[in-house]
């Protein structure tokens, strides 16, 4: 399944549980920060989690991810492969890896 697809399912979900009007890009952006606090509670003590539950938490990161990229109008894939462009120029010119 595509990143498009993604979204699209992910976006008639939150139509069919009313969740459109909470799906502001705030709102999400807090939500994605929330999520990817608790992938990181997971391995805060170097303790393998078990990983079926970092799956989980991994998921619902880019679950938000995908949702704040489609409601803020950012193409991920686009951002994705102009991304790794800069990166690739940034090692061929001998300058670091932007973050």
């Amino acid at each position: 399944m595509t990143i498009k697809q993604l979204q699209g399912e992910l976006r008639r979900d939150a139509v069919a549980r009313d969740w459109l009007p909470h799906h502001t890009v705030g709102n999400l952006l807090l939500a994605l920060t929330s999520e990817v606090g608790e992938l990181c509670h997971l391995y805060r003590w170097k303790v393998p989690p078990d990983i079926a539950e970092a799956g989980a938490e991994a998921a619902d990161v880019a679950i938000f991810l995908l949702r704040f990229c489609d409601v803020a109008g950012i193409d991920l894939d686009q951002a994705i492969a102009d991304k790794m462009a800069e990166n690739a120029r940034r090692q061929h010119d001998g300058s670091t890896l932007a973050h």
